[in-house]
């Protein structure tokens, strides 16, 4: 018979196996098993705290994440640690600091397994080509074997040569900005990555990247052991420019649609946002999952019904959905997409906000033969809160009361010039309040004259609705 101090051996050598995210939860199962684990759970904490955020800084070393990437793929206990990776696009991260003079630079030293600074004589220096932050040699080994291995193994699952792609990385791996292969290196090692911030849509590192995506798609929906983008619940590919005001005006590249449905099709990916992409057909990889993504979030985009119907086909339903589109489109239409929207997400859709960068688009002029369908709201059970052009509602004939949900919440409208009928159908509301009992704010963005706010604000004041009214973003 085993004597207590022998057991308690074998549970603690259970528990160094256990990953690091579930000992908690396993040793929460009973205190005998908690009070053994514990040493074990103090480490893990304290690596928690020491490697669970990772994000770009203006003073990076230009070979900062080739230093990491290195060091997890060698000596670095930090991969299982790792939840948030936020990356800048290097040019613009570049702008911001070229007027800043930093006697330091941020880097990662592999023998400690840790952050330091390193001196050096300025930023401008750097971007000459300093060569003393250059990493050693063994770095750039380290890099070139994984990538052969990795590349070797997917050739031979899939059967294709990737020689010239496998060609490309390795050469890619020793320049220092843009870094695309270094990341796309990087992320698949993070076994409990939650969160990921990229603003970057360069085409070499969307090419990089989408395979090693699609293929752990593939494999998690196949019930194959795969770590990669395991645990992924939340990625945001939008530039900060495209979402520095309410209508979206990004100059960046595009996004390619593959290299997004490849994260969708992640297992436990619930949110996704993007800025600019234009397509009027897409066809989903046959092999790949269909989506879990809840909360959609696209910026400055284009994009037909029927783009959206592959994206969203065998998905799971919608909670919130957010589009910005851009200056004449010539794709998107309002109606067709709230149509498609009420098909697959009655009953969950909590969320919605469709706005316009202009109102060209409603003039019979640019429209030509298209009669863009009426948008309808009234449909959808759970929606409560509505971010909405006031043009988009095309009320020539009908009432804005008609066309909205009644478990309504938050109402905000959006003008892109002046309406005069906008403040009656706003008064015709809420003389009919009735309609949706639960409605308790209304936002106004756009011009208003003295006198219908005045009356607005009396009349939301009267039937319990809080109200602001705020200049149109230009």
């Amino acid at each position: 018979m085993e004597s207590p101090l022998e057991v308690n051996e074998v549970l603690f050598l259970i528990c160094t196996f256990v990953d690091c995210e579930d000992l908690k939860a396993f040793a929460a199962t009973s205190r005998h098993i908690y009070n053994v684990s514990l040493p074990i759970l103090n480490q893990h904490r304290a690596r928690w705290a020491k490697y669970q955020s990772f994000s770009e800084s203006l003073n990076d070393s230009p070979y900062f994440w080739h230093n990491l990437t290195a060091g997890l793929l060698t000596t670095s206990p930090a991969a299982p640690y790792i939840r948030r990776i936020v990356m800048d696009h290097p040019e613009a991260r570049d702008r911001r600091a070229a007027s800043q003079i930093h006697r330091f630079r941020r880097d990662w030293n592999a023998a400690t397994e840790s952050e330091e600074l390193v001196t050096f004589r300025s930023f401008a220096g750097i971007r000459r080509g300093n060569r003393t932050t250059r990493p050693p040699e063994s770095v750039f080994d380290v890099l070139r074997d994984h990538v052969k291995s990795t590349w070797n193994l997917y050739s031979e699952r899939n059967g294709i040569d990737i020689d010239l792609e496998r060609s490309n990385i390795l050469l890619g791996i020793r320049s220092r900005e843009p870094q695309p292969f270094i990341r796309a290196i990087l992320l698949p090692l993070l076994p409990n990555l939650r969160t990921l911030k990229l603003n970057s849509s360069c085409s070499i590192f969307q090419s990089s990247l989408r395979t090693a995506v699609q293929d752990a798609a593939i494999a998690h929906s196949k019930k194959l052991r795969c770590h990669s983008f395991a645990k992924l619940y939340s990625v945001d590919f939008a530039s900060e420019e495209y979402k520095s005001t309410t209508y979206a005006s990004g100059t960046g590249g595009h996004y390619d649609l593959d290299f997004l449905y490849s994260f969708m099709a992640l297992p436990n990916l619930r949110k996704i946002s993007a800025g600019s992409m234009e397509a009027s057909d897409f066809v989903r990889h046959e092999s790949l999952p269909p989506s879990n993504v809840t909360d959609i979030a696209f910026y400055n985009i284009d994009m037909s019904t029927s783009v959206f119907k592959a994206l969203l086909k065998g998905g799971s339903p919608l909670r919130s959905v957010k589009l910005s589109i851009k200056a004449f489109p010539k794709h998107f239409d309002d109606g067709e997409f709230v149509n498609l929207l009420c098909e697959c997400s009655q009953h969950s859709l909590e969320h919605i906000e469709l706005l316009r960068e202009n109102d060209v688009y409603l003039e019979s002029s640019y429209l030509g033969s298209r009669t863009p369908k009426r948008i309808q709201l009234q449909g959808f059970k759970q929606l409560k809160k509505v971010t909405i052009n006031y043009e988009s509602l095309r009320l020539e004939t009908g009432r804005m009361m008609d066309l909205l949900p009644a478990s309504l919440q938050t109402l905000e409208l959006h003008t892109l010039r002046a309406q005069e009928g906008m403040p009656g159908s706003v008064y015709q509301m809420l003389n009919n309040k009735y309609n949706y009992p639960d409605w308790s704010e209304l936002t106004i963005r756009g011009w208003v004259s003295m006198k219908d706010r005045y009356m607005l604000i009396s009349e939301c004041e009267k039937h319990g609705v809080a109200f602001s009214i705020q200049p149109h973003d230009t």
